[in-house]
């Protein structure tokens, strides 16, 4: 018994030092009066030091997890964080590529336009050119096409890129009205014309023979011609082209499709035109044809780059546009008019250019009957300004300022005391070298752009 209880006492003992260890004596288990075995007694403390464990570390644990992990209630939200990411990092993929896209498309444009305008030198410089130009050998893009049409007396130049994306038309004129680049042509009938006033020829000219004169008591005061700038004339006066008389004839003969609109816009890149009947309208822009009898052109009208075609063409004052008039008896223009290139007159019969007035383009009067001396077929006052070519072949009352040339068969001069023939009297004449002249004479092919159109 001694020995079986000392063996008690020593378990007992390693028990409490186990115990003490894991600081839980308090539920200690004493084998006094105990029936439970050795075996049943250390599974209770394994399961008491386990628990002794858990409780202790199970708060830390608990805190750590909760630091990393989220509530499923926001799952939908980071759900919706992911889309919009993904949408930001699409969003700039597809600037990117527009940007790219948008500097590729600029360089084309920079390049197609560079290519339209040495089309255009190219074509005003040498203007024998076919419909398809190819400006270098080595680069495709480069091939450009072309179309021409007359555009009353002046030309409509088409350019436009391979694949049509890219054009641009202008409307054309010549560079010089005279083969020699002479500014006067006067119909030599065997006599003298002469200068009287502040006349002035600032270049070549071509009289039959010159006397600078006095017309009752006013001298010359002019500056006269320099005997190197004087040309032999002939008694023909240079007359138009076949190909200017054939337009002549193709526009009197055209016939309205249409009644006049409030407002009308036709693009030049088509290559057909719009004829409409004479009206009241607000505005007529492009490749439109105006087609009566007898014509009058508010002031108010809004007319750009447009021809008008009637027997009779009255402009009333004030009136500022850019258009060609042809008429078959008379054109009258008002006074304080402005006619910006590409414009210009042409009668069969009469024109009349009033106070104040500038013209920029020509004033043709094309007359084929007898000459009267009385009445004059042309008039242009002396305050008028004239930029590009005057042409007139029966008798001109010729004063004030033409910048460009002037070809007529007679001048006379109408006083109150009678009338002075063959005399120019205040007139001045300029060399013009950035005058636009029409498709009129036969001189020199190189062309110039008057204007850029639609």
């Amino acid at each position: 018994m001694e020995r079986f209880g000392k063996v008690k006492v020593e378990r007992r003992n390693m028990c409490r030092k186990t115990l003490k260890n894991a600081k839980y004596l308090r539920r200690a288990p004493t084998f006094y009066n105990s029936k439970i075995s050795l075996g049943s007694f250390c599974e209770r403390i394994r399961l008491s030091v386990r628990r002794v464990l858990i409780e202790k570390h199970i708060p830390t644990l608990r805190r750590k997890r909760q630091g990393k992990t989220l509530k499923a209630g926001i799952l939908s939200t980071v759900l919706v964080m992911t889309v919009l990411m993904l949408l930001m990092v699409m969003a700039v993929i597809a600037l990117w590529g527009a940007d790219f896209l948008l500097f590729s498309r600029a360089n084309y444009l920079r390049v197609q336009r560079a290519n339209i305008g040495s089309t255009f030198t190219l074509y005003c410089n040498y203007p024998e050119q076919d419909s398809v130009v190819l400006l270098y050998d080595s680069v495709p893009g480069a091939q450009m096409k072309l179309r021409r049409r007359p555009w009353g007396l002046y030309e409509v130049l088409t350019v436009e890129s391979k694949d049509g994306r890219v054009w641009r038309a202008g409307v054309l004129g010549r560079r010089s009205a005279m083969n020699d680049g002479g500014i006067l042509w006067y119909r030599n009938n065997h006599g003298a014309v002469t200068m009287a006033g502040e006349s002035r020829i600032g270049g070549r000219g071509h009289p039959p023979a010159k006397t600078y004169g006095q017309m009752q008591t006013a001298f010359f005061k002019g500056e006269k011609l320099p005997p190197e700038n004087i040309r032999a004339s002939t008694d023909t006066l240079p007359g138009p082209t076949a190909e200017a008389a054939r337009i002549i004839g193709e526009l009197f003969k055209l016939q309205a499709m249409d009644a006049m609109p409030d407002s009308l816009a036709s693009s030049f890149r088509g290559g057909g035109q719009v004829v409409v009947e004479a009206g009241d309208t607000g505005y007529l822009a492009g490749a439109v044809s105006v087609v009566g009898k007898y014509v009058e052109i508010e002031a108010g009208a809004r007319l750009h780059d447009i021809i008008v075609v009637a027997d009779n063409i009255t402009v009333e004052d004030g009136f500022i546009g850019s258009v060609q008039l042809f008429a078959r008896d008379s054109v009258t223009v008002g006074k304080n008019v402005i006619m910006e290139l590409p414009s210009g007159i042409y009668s069969g019969k009469y024109a009349e250019l009033g106070e104040n007035s500038e013209i920029d383009g020509y004033m043709i009067v094309d007359y084929k009957g007898e000459e009267d001396i009385m009445k004059p077929n042309c008039r242009k006052t002396s305050s008028s300004k004239l930029r590009g070519l005057f042409y007139c072949s029966g008798v001109a009352e010729l004063q004030g300022e033409i910048a460009g040339c002037a070809v007529m068969y007679k001048s006379v001069y109408y006083s109150k005391r009678g009338y002075y023939s063959d005399f120019l009297y205040d007139i001045t004449i300029e060399e013009n070298p950035e005058a636009v002249y029409p498709f009129w004479l036969n001189t020199p092919q190189e062309r110039r752009v008057a204007k850029w159109v639609y």
